[in-house]
């Protein structure tokens, strides 16, 4: 407890330096420090919840008036969250000054804090939540009204290396395409000389069984069946076999393209920018989520004052099986990429929609390809939503 203590102590201290002094940090004025003590918060937040949720929940603690060890514990994350997005401010092109907090400074109201420094804390974090609240531009939130796939593209659209990219790929992608259509184009024309020898030794055949037929009316009366054109016709149907199985093999077209991204630069920004998430908004966008969950009864069911019943919250949380994970279909499912990894964030990017199996946009006969743009696909139609499981983290996965 002693250890609990003091760490919360820490927090809380540097919380209400920070947030109340209008100056920078140290680390706020050097982007690689920015993201090194964010990370490190991240770690230190993980260590203390590990330790305090537990605590929280065991005999120990039966002394102790738990609401206020559940207060300090959500106050933890959510001084975690503000100082966070405050060194995160100055960089990433600046876009994060252009939204807003999807955290909600009137939730916490409901804390129960008996030391000041602890209350000090919360107003503090209540004063910059406040001062951060723009209607209808709150990131990283699963609410309708999410501007976080804005904002997204707004940083994807400012950063160089993006926009170099998405160059690439898009440098590939027509590669790809026209790799792919020549092969279309080397099959159909193989195809048009096998089907005319095909022509020519069927009408060869015919002629053969006719002077065949002819040759057995004129000397049926000697009996036997034989005839001088037997030989002929028997190499005439080998020779028919094996075209009719080098055209089947021509039919068959090349194997179709599963582009990584999608066709227009509007589309592929927010993608774009998930699978090359900076440091600061994975850790942003984390403990934004985590902040959420915070507020959820430990308990999955409770009993409101005005009414006798108990609420299921289980029940009350929509929970809905997306299919498509993006970062899966670009790394394992897409044809190809110039990117061979990707950023595994915790807030997950998904999508209700189905990636289609190949025979449900590529004909199986190469002579119904008509264009170039046939066989391939662009994961336009995958529109990106977000999705959090608790971020590998043991004590949020539970819920």
């Amino acid at each position: 407890l002693f250890i609990l203590e003091q760490l919360e102590s820490s927090i809380y201290q540097h919380t209400v330096e920070t947030l109340s002094t209008p100056g920078l940090c140290k680390y706020e004025t050097d982007q690689a420090d920015s993201c090194k003590w964010i990370v490190c918060l991240e770690e230190v937040v993980d260590l203390y919840r590990n330790v305090a949720t537990p605590f929280r929940g065991s005999s120990s603690a039966a002394a102790l008036l738990r609401a206020e060890r559940a207060s300090r514990e959500l106050l933890v994350v959510w001084c975690a969250f503000a100082l966070s997005h405050k060194a995160t401010l100055p960089f990433e092109f600046e876009v994060l000054k252009g939204f807003g907090v999807a955290l909600c400074p009137d939730d916490l109201r409901h804390l129960t804090l008996s030391d000041g420094l602890a209350r000090s804390a919360a107003l503090q974090v209540v004063a910059y939540l406040r001062k951060h609240t723009k209607p209808g531009r709150a990131v990283f939130s699963l609410r309708a009204d999410d501007a976080t796939f804005d904002l997204a593209s707004a940083h994807s659209n400012a950063s160089p290396e993006t926009k170099d990219l998405w160059e690439k790929e898009q440098a590939d992608a027509t590669s790809r395409r026209n790799a792919h259509w020549q092969k279309v184009q080397e099959k159909q024309a193989s195809l048009l000389v096998l089907d005319g020898r095909l022509a020519a030794l069927r009408g060869s055949l015919a002629s053969e069984e006719r002077a065949q037929s002819e040759y057995r009316n004129k000397h049926c009366s000697f009996g036997g069946r034989w005839t001088p054109h037997d030989g002929q016709i028997d190499r005439y149907k080998r020779a028919i076999s094996q075209i009719k199985d080098q055209i089947r093999d021509e039919e068959r077209p090349p194997a179709s393209i599963f582009e990584p991204l999608p066709s227009k630069a509007r589309l592929a920004s927010p993608i774009l920018f998930f699978l090359t998430m900076p440091v600061h908004f994975q850790v942003l966008s984390r403990l934004c989520f985590t902040a959420q969950q915070q507020l959820l009864p430990a308990s999955p069911s409770f009993c409101l004052s005005t009414s006798c019943s108990n609420l299921d919250v289980d029940k009350l949380l929509k929970q809905e099986d997306l299919p498509t994970s993006w970062r899966e279909y670009h790394l394992c499912k897409s044809t190809a990429r110039h990117r061979s990894s990707a950023v595994d964030t915790k807030v997950l990017l998904m999508s209700a929609v189905r990636v289609p199996g190949p025979r449900e946009f590529s004909p199986d006969n190469v002579r119904r390809y008509s264009s170039e743009s046939v066989g391939i696909w662009h994961p336009d139609d995958l529109t990106p939503r977000l999705m959090w499981r608790g971020g590998n983290c043991k004590l949020d996965t539970s819920r």
